[in-house]
């Protein structure tokens, strides 16, 4: 199973605020520019929304979801191409919700793997089980508290 709660043939109910994968990827694939940049901007949002949720884990001192390297600077585009990439792996996947698709193609490509956190999965295996990590612990291997994270992002 990819996606936490998504198997394999279930018909998924979705809706505008939680569009199918399926669905942005016709938007985004289409030829209205202000669909694609709706999309853009959506699943900007959906990523934004899981770097939150990494902080507040970090935070809690329970190991991350997922972890970027440190130079990442994500775009609605490259969170598109990664929904679009894990559909096309698995296509059965395009009615589960894009936002379930895209933390699941972050998961993939950027594990938190041994004492490296922020390895991508490209130089970095799979590994299903994560440490828990202590505020300290997390504060050293680059990530910060909610609240700083909160006042550096507005």
């Amino acid at each position: 199973m990819l996606v936490s709660g998504c198997a394999p043939g279930e018909d998924y109910q979705t809706s505008d605020a939680d569009p199918s994968a399926s669905a942005v990827l016709k938007a985004y694939d289409g030829d209205n520019p202000i669909s694609r940049n709706t999309i853009f901007t959506y699943l900007n949002g959906v990523n934004v929304g899981l770097g939150y949720a990494n902080a507040a884990l970090v935070q809690e001192g329970r190991a991350p979801l997922f972890c970027l390297p440190k130079d990442y600077s994500g775009t609605g585009e490259q969170d598109a191409m990664m929904v679009k990439n894990l559909v096309g792996e698995h296509p059965v996947l395009g009615n589960s919700p894009a936002s379930a698709i895209l933390l699941t193609a972050l998961k993939q490509r950027y594990p938190c793997v041994g004492d490296d956190l922020s390895a991508p999965a490209s130089v970095a295996p799979n590994h299903a089980d994560q440490p828990t990590l202590t505020p300290q612990e997390a504060r050293k291997q680059g990530y910060v508290p909610l609240d700083e994270y909160n006042a550096n992002a507005q």
